[in-house]
This record gives structure tokens, C-alpha cells and sequence, in this order.
């Protein structure tokens, strides 16, 4: 028989310390809007290109979010979108590049293979 340590262990487990799913609602003025699924009027689309200027630290373009900053050098991306796979910088969103998260045991291997 095999002791389970870690929940993580038991593929049976699958919604511990998880939200429940859930739909996304939307307001709208008529309900014939929401029947037709027309864009709601209360619901701001973010994609597209926005400005973006990548550097390293902080100290520059501290004003960046002040009316009349001049923004006219920053550069484009695609949004929505990975900035290091348009250009900036280096990837570093490889897993195999993160610390491991939890101890490496071979009992999940074991559970798997017995289920």
C-alpha cells in the first residue's frame, strides 16, 4: 500500500483551494442586446497595440502616467500578447528555468501507474 503525503499526490483531488467555476456577466441597457450578443456598452475590449518602452530599473520615465507625457519614442506591441516574444529582453517564462516548487518524490509516478 502506498502512503500519500502531499494532496498534490492524488490525481482524485481536484478543486482543493480552488475557486468554482463560474460564467462572465455583463450589463446591458436592453435585453435584446444580451439575446443578440451585441457588444456591451459597459464592457472596455483592452486589445490591440499599446505603447511600451522597456528598460531596466526604475528611475526612468517617472512621469510616464502624467497628462502631456510624451510618449512618442515608446515603441508598439500587440496586446493581448508576451512582450519578451515580441522583441524585449530574454524569455524567462521556460518552467524549466523556475526553482522546483515542491520536493521531487517518485510516489506520483506510483499513484498513476496503479490507477
Amino acid at each position: 500500500m502506498i502512503k500519500k503525503r502531499y494532496i498534490w499526490e492524488d490525481p482524485t483531488i481536484i478543486l482543493q483551494n480552488k475557486e468554482d467555476g463560474h460564467s462572465l456577466a455583463f450589463c446591458y441597457d436592453h435585453e435584446e442586446d444580451a439575446i443578440q450578443r451585441r457588444p456591451s456598452a459597459y464592457r472596455l475590449d483592452l486589445n490591440g497595440k499599446w505603447k511600451f518602452n522597456f528598460h531596466y530599473g526604475a528611475e526612468e520615465n517617472r512621469e510616464f502616467y502624467e497628462k502631456g507625457f510624451d510618449d512618442s519614442e515608446w515603441e508598439e506591441i500587440q496586446v493581448p500578447g508576451v512582450w519578451q516574444t515580441q522583441g524585449y529582453s530574454k524569455p524567462i517564462y521556460y518552467g524549466a528555468s523556475y526553482p522546483t516548487a515542491f520536493p521531487r518524490t517518485p510516489n506520483i509516478k506510483r499513484i498513476f501507474l496503479l490507477k
